[in-house]
């Protein structure tokens, strides 16, 4: 129907109608994800718009050029340029749009890292909220200030209230679009807190109307976030269906930023799977597939080259990586947030690596496997640090990472005394069932493990129950065939 319209605009050579319906038509194939074709209609219009001198149309046009740079084609350069342009004609014709303009700069400044820029496109926003009594025009305002709130760390209750809003009113109004894009920020939300049930229940509300709707723009961001959700859950069967998902045309284009999302999953997923070379390999890609403009995403990269190196066993390029992820965050340090969520997950994944794919406990291959590059790790740790205190840190956290304990303390004793020099998680004033284990440690000289199941220690049992800790383990730290000091971890 819009391109009959258009035909009999083109007849009667009324341009400014002509330059709407190629707007209408354009948007439908960026829903749909065919940013080529999107383009092609936003280009005509820039075209009759400036011969036909029809100048207050240009901001519009300019809005969806970059719009469509920013979602489909991934170029955040090109999309900030485009945004930068649609401001300063939108101000001039004091469009309400400007703010969907400022909304979505202020997302381009968030993924190049420029958090300050992007604090100030959201004061705009905040502003024009307070003036505004059109539910409507307010849902995606809500949305954008939200994912401030969130992706910065600043207040995540702020940003749920403001996602809840933007969500609720999107329901009232029917509004399917704003709908879907409100539960993007509820998703963030939940999921930036580890409530991946939560996160859970609003990715499939929105996977729902994407298929329902035939609304495609930001889907690969759904799948992405939930394949990592399957990933920490264990469930790897789910996860490569998802990245499968991600990887088939039906949800990308070529120029697409999911292609390098798809990639950093994937490289994840081998990484968990043990298949370290596959890992490097593919995060490589996930890089060189993404814009060259230096990004959030490619800060993730290096954090997770980092991490496969490291298990790989490659100390020097393992350090390379964490330098050059240092050196971005300290370029941009608004992303401060943003880093340290990424060092949870990898936390997360290194526990996953270790304990649940592999199951130590039945696999001794394995285990020794596992051991041998702890060992490994911690030579490389004993020749590299001269910091006594940071050195017995790094074991603590060795121990922590390699066993998927959850508390730990290690001390040296001066004079027959313990002196504290670790904790983890864990008070100074140690339980019974650590007094205990820690002397028949000190007399037998052996390293001892308990479990609530297993032990037979009436005692143990009695103390393992009241402080509700699962297992636990003690080890001496001998020199010259005396017991110096002691490492103690435990689970709840």
């Amino acid at each position: 129907i819009l391109k009959r319209a258009r035909k009999v605009s083109f007849k009667n050579e009324w341009y400014d109608l002509i330059i709407d319906l190629n707007l209408e038509i354009g948007k439908i194939f960026y829903l749909q994800n065919n940013s080529v074709k999107a383009h092609q209609y936003y280009y005509q219009s820039k075209k009759i718009a400036k011969k036909y001198n029809l100048l207050s149309k240009l901001g519009l046009i300019h809005f969806a050029i970059a719009s469509n740079y920013y979602f489909n084609f991934n170029d955040n350069k090109r999309a900030l340029l485009y945004f930068n342009i649609a401001i300063k004609e939108l101000r001039k014709s004091k469009d309400d749009f400007l703010y969907n303009a400022y909304g979505l700069r202020s997302w381009t400044y968030c993924r190049l890292g420029f958090y300050d820029r992007y604090y100030n496109d959201i004061k705009e926003i905040e502003k024009k909220i307070k003036k505004s009594n059109d539910i409507i025009k307010t849902i995606p305002l809500y949305h954008y200030c939200s994912s401030y709130y969130i992706w910065s760390g600043k207040s995540f209750k702020k940003g749920l209230n403001l996602a809840l809003m933007a969500y609720e009113n999107s329901k009232k109004t029917n509004y399917t679009l704003y709908e879907y894009s409100s539960l993007y920020s509820l998703m963030v939300a939940y999921y930036s807190v580890g409530k991946y049930k939560k996160a859970k229940e609003y990715i499939f509300r929105a996977l729902k109307i994407a298929k329902e709707k035939k609304v495609y723009p930001g889907i690969y961001k759904f799948l992405n976030i939930l394949g990592e959700i399957y990933l920490l859950e264990g469930n790897f069967e789910k996860a490569f269906k998802i990245i499968s998902k991600l990887l088939n045309r039906q949800y990308r284009d070529e120029y697409s930023q999911s292609l390098s999302i798809s990639y950093r999953l994937l490289s994840i997923y081998f990484f968990l799977t043990g298949k370290l070379k596959k890992a490097i390999k593919v995060v490589k890609k996930s890089f060189s597939s993404s814009n060259k403009y230096i990004g959030t995403h490619h800060m993730y990269c290096y954090q997770l080259l980092n991490l496969f190196y490291e298990y790989d066993g490659n100390i020097l390029k393992s350090k390379k990586m964490k330098i050059k992820a240092e050196k971005f965050l300290k370029r941009r340090k608004g992303i401060k947030f943003l880093y340290q969520q990424n060092e949870k997950l990898i936390k997360e994944f290194k526990k996953i690596f270790v304990l649940n794919r592999y199951n130590i406990n039945k696999d001794k291959k394995i285990k020794n496997e596992l051991y041998l590059h702890a060992v490994n790790e911690m030579s490389q740790i004993f020749s590299e640090y001269h910091n006594e205190d940071l050195l017995l840190d790094t074991i603590v956290e060795k121990a922590l990472e390699l066993t998927g304990a959850q508390r730990g303390l290690l001390a040296i004793y001066l004079k027959d005394k313990p002196e504290y020099k670790v904790l983890k998680n864990i008070k100074q004033n140690q339980n019974e069932l650590a007094k205990q284990l820690i002397k028949k440690v000190k007399d037998t000289k052996e390293c001892l493990s308990t479990t609530l199941s297993q032990s037979k220690n009436h005692l143990f049992q009695e103390e393992m129950k009241s402080q509700n800790i699962k297992s636990a383990v003690c080890a001496p730290l001998m020199a010259t065939g005396k017991v110096i000091g002691y490492l103690y971890l435990d689970s709840k």
